[in-house]
């Protein structure tokens, strides 16, 4: 597989796509724009993670910068052993931990040689590759960051398990770049919810100007099946495997 420029991979999912590949509960994508290459959460084991990546013909040492949403084992298990795979590749890679990363996951990959001055611990919005941005820390209890990427067309959001709630973050996301959403993508965490509740959210989602959608992960098979029956052809399943090339969406 040739990484071609503007695109995003989901390489962790509890969902397939391409049924080549494994499956796993946790979230994993690639994203490659413009000049960068970020891997947006591991998964939760470097196994599965490395796997996929191998069948998908992605050599990991492509990867310059690692973002990772939460500190939850699902979306942080396999980082360790991608960073143990991965160090003698690119010494020089960004890590951006969210704030709730204690001293203990600091000094793990500081141990591993990722440089001290690399590792990122953030609270607030900031830009941190070239039209691509994170929208800080958000939530209370659950810290949690989400990946904006900023297109002429608008921005796309990336989120890792929406915690702190995902029309919110839409919402935060829209008031930081002033940009409409193109695609909201990642875990919506909806399962459980019942119809009403999901399609309230719906909803808000067409309200706040919300073009193309693709829940996975923790989004739950009900919350798929609606944001589908609502959104039509403006719905993007997804699963590990899933590409889904940026300057194809209209």
């Amino acid at each position: 597989m040739i990484i071609d420029k503007n695109r995003i991979t989901i390489l962790y999912d509890n969902n397939l796509y391409n049924r080549n590949l494994k499956s796993g509960w946790g979230f994993s994508c690639l994203v490659t724009f413009k000049n960068s290459t970020i891997l947006f959460d591991t998964g939760a084991d470097s196994d599965t993670l490395l796997y996929n990546m191998n069948h998908l013909g992605i050599n990991p040492k492509i990867i310059n910068t690692i973002v990772i949403s939460h500190m939850h084992f699902d979306h942080t298990g396999g980082l360790i052993g991608l960073l143990t795979f991965n160090i003698n590749y690119n010494k020089n890679m960004l890590l951006f931990f969210p704030s709730s990363a204690g001293n203990r996951d600091i000094k793990l990959v500081e141990s591993l040689g990722i440089l001290k001055q690399n590792i990122r611990i953030i609270t607030k919005p900031q830009k941190i590759a070239n039209s691509i941005y994170t929208t800080g820390s958000l939530g209370g209890f659950i810290k949690e960051q989400s990946l904006i990427i900023n297109t002429n067309k608008g921005i796309i959001i990336i989120t890792g398990c929406a915690h702190p709630g995902i029309s919110y973050i839409v919402e935060k996301s829209i008031k930081l770049l002033k940009s409409n959403p193109l695609l909201v993508i990642g875990g919506f965490h909806l399962f459980g919810r019942n119809d009403r509740e999901i399609l309230k959210i719906i909803k808000k989602f067409k309200k706040l100007g919300v073009k193309y959608v693709s829940p996975c992960h923790c989004s739950g098979d009900n919350a798929r099946i609606l944001f589908k029956k609502e959104y039509g052809k403006y719905y993007i399943a997804d699963g590990v495997g899933k590409i889904i090339n940026i300057n194809d969406l209209e």
